[in-house]
């Protein structure tokens, strides 16, 4: 038995709900991953200067190693099997 125009409009309009709901909790999840994480940062010190953490991407490692341990008194360290 073939379904009634009623049934049929009772699905579609379940299947147009269905697929709103979706997109309103993907915008939902999209404007959760842009909003800035607040990092936990060190207190500043007497200058009144504080800094978390970078990334950089050098050719000459040892050269930034000395530059960021006697330039800025930066103390390094390993974490996990990164220096």
């Amino acid at each position: 038995m073939l379904p009634s125009g009623r049934e049929l409009k009772t699905k579609t309009l379940m299947k147009y709900a269905a697929v709103r709901v979706q997109t309103i909790l993907a915008l939902i999840v999209a404007a959760f991953a842009v909003l800035p994480a607040h990092a936990q940062l060190a207190p500043p010190n007497d200058a009144g200067v504080t800094m978390g953490h970078i990334h950089l991407a050098v050719k000459d490692v040892e050269a930034q190693k000395r530059f960021w341990t006697t330039t800025m008194a930066a103390l390094p360290y390993k974490t996990g099997r990164y220096r």
